[in-house]
């Protein structure tokens, strides 16, 4: 998994899990990629370089299987959460979230997007979709915390996310569709 995080070489994650097997290397849409599943998740450490601004972007590459325990698994999670809402790609942060109307095809490659700026935009496979509802009002804004930056779950002990990711990316801006476009066309 091609992580695209700007952050210091010294603050390496760990795979971990609650209960069963720490994620594992499987074939990925751009290389290698985490297989998740059986409670697995990556664990990194809080670095300030993961604070976003006011207008961001997160793409990332996904090949979601249904989580039986669970309708809501994180891909990833820090002070913003980015989620299956059952199958639905949805963000949340502030105590607000949106929701696209695009369902996932279960065991298929799909890049997903989200742009934040003063509200939420969702892409998947380069295109936009529709979203579905949107509590954001456009005076939120993300706040620097503490917290470390966790892949497959919300926290050590709920909400974990089974499939694959890949190529996971955090930008300090909010990218053109276009941009998001080659993003995706990348393969």
């Amino acid at each position: 998994m091609r992580a695209r995080l700007v952050r210091p070489a010294s603050r390496a994650g760990s795979a971990r899990a609650a209960g069963g097997a720490p994620p594992t290397w499987t074939t990925g849409e751009l290389g290698s990629a985490l297989a998740f599943g059986n409670n697995a998740y990556v664990h990194v450490p809080d670095d300030p370089t993961f604070d976003l601004p006011a207008a961001f972007t997160i793409t990332f590459w996904a090949k979601p299987i249904a989580n039986p325990n669970d309708n809501q698994p994180r891909v990833l999670s820090r002070e913003v959460d980015v989620k299956f809402n059952g199958k639905n790609p949805q963000i949340g942060f502030a105590g607000k979230f949106c929701i696209s109307t695009y369902e996932y095809v279960a065991q298929e490659w799909q890049h997903f997007a989200v742009v934040f700026e003063g509200g939420a935009k969702w892409y998947v496979d380069g295109a936009a979709t529709p979203v579905g509802s949107c509590t954001f009002t456009g005076a939120e804004t993300v706040g620097a915390t503490t917290s470390p930056l966790l892949f497959g779950a919300l926290s050590p002990t709920e909400n974990f996310y089974y499939g694959a990711l890949d190529d996971v990316r955090m930008y300090g801006v909010a990218l053109t569709a276009a941009e998001i476009a080659t993003i995706a066309a990348e393969r």
